[in-house]
């Protein structure tokens, strides 16, 4: 994606004999029309948003060596009226030695199944909203971070290239999720633990299949009520492990293509008590009708169980998806999509009339998708 972007990269300014900073971006607006038929909340509402808004800086340092800076906003984001939320995304430098060897530092979003890395550059996907574990603009509702790394700070990728199948590989460095919040007494964005983000991915690929595995290991600190409340000493739920794995596969035959990933999350408390677990999946099939015209079907997972003592709780999600993109010019894509969206809960804590409930979500939404 930085390689395609680069080509309409405009220079912002150099000294004489070096390369020009290359400053490019894109951005997503979306209107939706929103059905909610669940058994809490009965409603329908229009909106129109800025969904996203990425700015990029690219500099070529070297032969070997480059740089690279990804500020993303979410959401409309106004801080005079406290809409949406504003990052720096990444922020990296590269050194290339050869195609089996790249070597990056910095702030960067690591390679994890197939979508994680390229799940902010709008305009190559066709969707208006993402597969969910994936879909930024959710962050300030739906816990993201459980399903996927979204932070590294040192990655090692690269290919080994065969006559028939080639061998991808990529690892990954970063901090635990026990950062330093504003308000906390000491530097915020630090590391609270001795402990790290260890990761990669390995796979292979063909002209026309790609299949990949992936891995996660980190620790994460829970809150001491947790641990009272299931007669623990307070430091019990501490940098306890979380392992995430997950596995892609694609096949691009003709004018079809499908795309389809699987993840599962395990924490490992060491207590009987405590149980919790999440899973997530989703398969797309594609259709390119024309060269700018791409029809698909797609369908997603999420599970997410906990069992706190005698407490049992189950959400899921089901949702069935459908839409079109359309390149309209080079830089400029429009999209529409609609999803049925199927929730389901279980909480064991609650009266027995209570204590199963759900509903269907009917969402319409049209976007437009700008590389500039």
């Amino acid at each position: 994606m930085i390689g395609v972007c680069g080509a309409f990269a405009l220079p912002l300014c150099a000294q004489s004999g070096e390369e020009p900073v290359e400053v490019f971006g894109y951005f997503q607006t979306s209107g939706e029309l929103y059905y909610d038929k669940r058994d809490t909340d009965t409603g329908t509402y229009t909106t129109f948003n800025a969904q996203q808004l990425n700015i990029l800086f690219r500099k070529q340092l070297s032969t070997r060596w480059s740089s690279f800076i990804n500020v993303e906003f979410l959401n409309s984001f106004s801080a005079k009226d406290m809409l949406g939320s504003a990052s720096l995304d990444e922020a990296w430098v590269r050194y290339r030695r050869s195609r089996q060897f790249d070597l990056r530092i910095g702030l960067q979003v690591p390679r994890f199944n197939n979508l994680n890395e390229i799940k902010n550059r709008t305009p190559l996907l066709p969707y208006v909203v993402r597969p969910i574990v994936y879909e930024e603009s959710f962050n300030d509702f739906f816990a993201l971070e459980e399903f996927v790394p979204e932070r590294a700070f040192v990655q090692a990728s690269g290919v080994f290239p065969a006559p028939v199948v080639k061998v991808d590989y990529a690892v990954f460095l970063g901090n635990s999720p026990n950062l330093v919040r504003n308000g906390e007494e000491a530097q915020s964005g630090t590391d609270s633990t001795l402990t790290f983000l260890v990761g990669g991915r390995i796979g292979l690929r063909t002209p026309a299949i790609r299949f990949g595995v992936s891995a996660t290991r980190d620790e994460l600190n829970f809150a001491a009520d947790l641990s009272r409340t299931l007669g623990l000493t307070d430091n019990r739920l501490v940098e306890r492990p979380r392992y995430r794995w997950g596995t892609d596969f694609s096949v691009n035959v003709g004018q079809w293509l499908l795309d389809a990933e699987a993840i599962w999350i395990r924490y490992d408390f060491d207590v009987t008590q405590l149980k919790i677990q999440r899973q997530f999946a989703y398969a797309t099939l594609g259709y390119y009708a024309t060269d700018r015209l791409f029809v698909y079907g797609t369908y997603w997972y999420t599970n997410e169980e906990a069992d706190v003592i005698n407490i049992h709780e189950k959400a899921s999600l089901d949702v069935y998806s459908g839409g079109v993109s359309f390149a309209a010019l080079e830089r400029v894509t429009l999209k529409a999509q609609y999803a049925a969206v199927e929730i389901d809960y279980f909480d064991s804590s609650l009266p027995p009339e209570e204590e199963h409930g759900g509903g269907v979500l009917h969402i319409f939404t049209m976007a437009v998708s700008v590389l500039f």
